[in-house]
């Protein structure tokens, strides 16, 4: 097996892993899942930008986009797209072999905390100032209410002196926890 043909291998792991039945639950139609996982298997990770948040910013809005165009059309809703999108850059960083062959690393400091219902509601909690917008689900967050949970998640990121992308384990796992008994 040569090296290219075992990093698509564990790549594919990764998207199906990563974007899991529960993940995307309910968001309209089914093969939401499969076309998001096959999104993200096609995806160039060594293409993600490292120099600045804005670039960053800038492909994962262009790779939202595109990834958004390929769900059913009962499906095509942003906060799904990424989800998924985030899901997946989470999990290639954790990945040793992947980090390691497209150096995702050097990125992660941009990367965004993984919006869903338990990471919100615990943000909420978090939220003294009231400066967080309702959240009426994923099927219905928007770019700009997205930008408001993130910019809260970079604040509560720095406190915790992690990058935004960690707080969705540190907020997300102890309810996983709890409810599992």
């Amino acid at each position: 097996m040569t090296q290219n043909q075992l990093t698509k291998l564990i790549k594919g792991y990764v998207a199906e892993t990563s974007i899991g039945p529960s993940a995307l639950r309910g968001q309209g139609a089914s093969g939401v899942i499969a076309a998001a996982r096959q999104f993200v298997k096609d995806l160039n990770l060594s293409r993600i930008p490292t120099s600045n948040g804005r670039s960053y910013e800038r492909w994962l809005d262009r790779q939202t986009n595109l990834m958004l165009r390929t769900f059913p059309a009962r499906a095509r809703n942003w906060g799904a797209a990424r989800k998924a999108l985030n899901l997946f850059l989470r999990d290639a960083y954790y990945n040793q072999f992947l980090n390691r062959t497209y150096h995702i690393g050097r990125s992660a400091r941009h990367f965004e905390i993984i919006l869903d219902s338990i990471v919100v509601r615990r943000l909420r909690l978090m939220d003294v100032a009231g400066v967080l917008p309702r959240w009426a689900g994923l099927k219905h967050v928007t770019p700009a209410e997205s930008t408001i949970f993130q910019q809260f998640a970079i604040r509560i990121a720095k406190s915790q002196r992690v990058h935004p992308v960690h707080l969705d384990v540190l907020l997300w796992s102890p309810r996983r926890r709890a409810a599992a008994g």
